[in-house]
C-alpha cells in the first residue's frame, strides 16, 4: 500500500456517468498525486471499491497533449532537422525554475562543471542564464553555485 502523504486537487469533475458501475472524471492535481490512490479513496469514502479502467494524462506542467509529438513525427525530426520548429524550446521545461543571470565568464566555468561564487542568493535549484541562453540547472549552497545538469546551447540556441 502506499503511504499516505498530503496532494494538492485543484478540480475534480465528473464528467460522464456510463453505468451504474463506471464513470469518467476530469482531474487537475499537483505533483505527485497518484490518481489510482485518490480513486481507491473516494470508493473508501463511499464504503466501496474501485479500480481504474483507463488512465490518461492530458497535461504535465506546461506541457500539453494536444501539443505531443509521437514518437514516429519524432524519429522523422532526427533525419529532417529543419522541421525542428515543432519541438518547444528547452526553457519552456525551465519556467518554474527559479533563473539566476550569470556572466559570460560564469557560464564558461559552469559549462565545464565548475562552480561559481553567487553571494546573496538563497539555497535551492536554480537555472543559470547566460542572457537568455539556459546553461545548468545548478544547485546554491552557501553562496556557490554547482553545476548538476548542464545544456550544450549555442548562443543562437541550437543545441
Amino acid at each position: 500500500m502506499i503511504p499516505e502523504r498530503e496532494v494538492t486537487i485543484h478540480s475534480l469533475n465528473l464528467i460522464e456517468c456510463i453505468d451504474d458501475d463506471r464513470a469518467v472524471f476530469d482531474v487537475v492535481c499537483g505533483k505527485g498525486t497518484y490518481i489510482r490512490a485518490l480513486a481507491r479513496d473516494m470508493a473508501l469514502k463511499m464504503g466501496t471499491f474501485s479500480h481504474l479502467s483507463a488512465l490518461r494524462r492530458t497535461r504535465v506542467g506546461p506541457f500539453l497533449e494536444n501539443h505531443a509529438i509521437s514518437l514516429d513525427k519524432l524519429e522523422k525530426l532526427w533525419q529532417c532537422p529543419a522541421s525542428f520548429e515543432d519541438l518547444l524550446p528547452l526553457t519552456t521545461a525551465l519556467d518554474d525554475i527559479p533563473a539566476v543571470a550569470i556572466s559570460e565568464t560564469q557560464a564558461q566555468r559552469v559549462r565545464h562543471g565548475n562552480d561559481v561564487a553567487v553571494p546573496n542568493l538563497a539555497d535551492g535549484f536554480v537555472c543559470a542564464m547566460e542572457g537568455n541562453i539556459p546553461v545548468a540547472i545548478s544547485k546554491i549552497e552557501d553562496g556557490t553555485l554547482f553545476p548538476v545538469r548542464v545544456f550544450n546551447i549555442q548562443n543562437d540556441g541550437v543545441y
